[in-house]
């Protein structure tokens, strides 16, 4: 009853978003860990242990909610001094396409990410210290967003995967990874921030000058070496960068 009552929100929301004439695209890279162990692929290397296992749950269990949906092995990403890419999992799906569809086993020859995808929806699932990551393939609007974010938490649960993890004290945390969002428009002009430059500075400034939003939603790892700085958390250069970019896109306006 209460996914059904937020779906409707949300439909609402995306509907007056559309009325205006505004389009905003959303992206997320949630990540997820297992927490009942110790391991340390499951705690600080990006590979090892029985991820692939599981990372390979996560991509079938996501695909089996989407009849139609491919499921492939990808050539992953490689870091400086590691010795191969990393394994990865590709999700391809079309919302027209409601029939066929294929899977892969988790040993399968890796092939080269698609280039182009045309209409087509692209998430894949890759290895990180620590987590398995999920980069969900871009919505159109906030309820197919929540949709998608919805079945790739349920597809990590069949993997045994959490968003969280425990310390030993018992306090719950999160699984450690960035768990970054990204907004945009189907194409770069279409952003909401290209047509309206205005927007970003006036945002930056507010969350700026009300630190208690920053660290309201931050994990334990704050300050000038997490993975979103605030710009009074590093060296003074960066106010003067800032100060200059802001300019810089508020004269766009």
């Amino acid at each position: 009853m209460i996914e059904n009552e937020l779906d409707a929100s949300l439909e609402m929301h995306d509907e007056l978003v559309s009325r205006r004439g505004v389009e905003v695209w959303i992206g997320a890279e949630p990540t997820f860990t297992r927490p009942d162990s110790i391991d340390s692929a499951w705690v600080s290397d990006p590979q090892g242990d029985d991820k692939l296992a599981r990372a390979h749950t996560v991509a079938t269990a996501f695909a089996t909610e989407l009849p139609g949906a491919s499921v492939s092995r990808v050539i992953g990403r490689q870091f400086p001094g590691e010795t191969e890419p990393r394994f990865a999992f590709g999700v391809r799906w079309r919302d027209d396409v409601t029939t066929g569809g294929s899977r892969v086993a988790a040993d399968a020859a890796a092939l080269a990410p698609p280039l182009e995808i045309a209409g087509d929806h692209w998430l894949s699932v890759t290895p990180d210290p620590g987590v398995v990551e999920v980069n969900m393939a871009p919505a159109s609007s906030v309820l197919e967003f929540h949709r998608q974010a919805r079945r790739v938490w349920s597809a990590a649960a069949a993997a045994g995967l959490s968003a969280t993890r425990h310390r030993f004290n018992g306090d719950i945390v999160d699984s450690g990874g960035g768990g970054q969002l990204s907004i945009g428009g189907s194409r770069p002009h279409a952003s909401p921030f290209v047509r309206y430059p205005h927007v970003l500075p006036a945002l930056i400034r507010y969350f700026n000058n009300h630190p208690s939003l920053s660290y309201w939603f931050a994990n334990e790892c704050a300050g000038s070496a997490s993975q979103g700085p605030r710009p009074d958390e590093g060296t003074r250069e960066r106010w003067d960068e800032l100060s200059i970019t802001l300019g810089w896109l508020e004269r766009l306006a």
